[in-house]
């Protein structure tokens, strides 16, 4: 079984109940909760699921059945659910927003935009956050290999005076 991380989905075992729910071994992360709300009929000790991490309130792991529209290392189109005085909060199908910083965007956005962002674990909190500051995360040239006629997925990022610039595979620009 590969490590548990952060803002990605695996199948975890169920090691013990607990009075807010069940706990799982959450690999690195210890012990993680899943609420009592997502827990299903019949799930025991000794059995398994398939959840998504992220960290609560107080940045403790926490596991749910949910899934976002995008998970860490994915790009989405996102709309823009609310603006505060450090950044911008994006809907992105879970219960707590997604927070894209000031220093993240890539234009100042304002609630009912959307915006294409990069979903990522931050390497100093260790938070889920959206980054609009492609570049940072797309790379200029296709890796070795690449040539036409493959088969590649496209994501459409914008539109150019030459055309439109796409994501190419998730990973370099197109």
């Amino acid at each position: 079984m590969p490590e548990p991380s952060l803002g990605r989905r695996h199948t975890l075992p169920v090691t013990a109940r607990h009075r807010s729910g069940l706990l799982l071994d959450g690999g690195a992360f210890g012990e993680v909760l899943l609420p009592k709300r997502y827990v299903p009929a019949g799930l025991e000790p000794g059995g398994e699921i398939e959840v998504f991490l992220s960290l609560d309130s107080e940045d403790r792991p926490v596991a749910t059945t949910e899934t976002p529209l995008a998970m860490a290392g994915e790009f989405a189109l996102l709309k823009v659910a609310a603006t505060s005085r450090i950044g911008a909060f994006l809907d992105w199908g879970m219960p707590k927003d997604l927070f894209l910083p000031f220093g993240a965007q890539a234009r100042r956005v304002k609630a009912g935009d959307e915006e294409l962002v990069y979903v990522h674990v931050d390497p100093v909190s260790g938070r889920l956050l959206a980054s609009a500051k492609l570049d940072r995360f797309v790379a200029g040239e296709a890796p070795p290999g690449v040539r036409g006629g493959n088969r590649v997925s496209l994501l459409i990022a914008d539109q150019t005076d030459i055309g439109l610039r796409a994501i190419v595979d998730d990973r370099y620009w197109g």
